[in-house]
């Protein structure tokens, strides 16, 4: 039970990826449902994101030859904990 925006930020977060996400809003009352994405990360266990990215067909793919090993780290999003 999320909304498709909740779902896609949580997604985006989990996502290795991702190198940043960037949210915006008039003011902060438009920002509350960005952040209630972090309550929808939790949920995302590996077997999800894979379904949903075999759903959508659309699981991203790193480009060794554009991004190599140069200025690249490795970081897991998966294993995100409630603040």
């Amino acid at each position: 039970n999320t909304t498709v925006t909740k779902l896609a930020m949580a997604w985006a977060l989990k996502n290795d990826n991702t190198t940043v996400i960037i949210v915006g809003g008039r003011n902060a009352k438009q920002l509350k449902p960005t952040f209630e994405c972090l309550d929808v990360v939790e949920k995302l266990t590996d077997e999800v994101m894979k379904d949903i990215e075999k759903i959508l067909e659309n699981k991203p793919v790193r480009d060794e030859k554009v991004y190599g090993s140069f200025g690249r780290f490795v970081r897991n999003f998966r294993k995100i904990s409630k603040l």
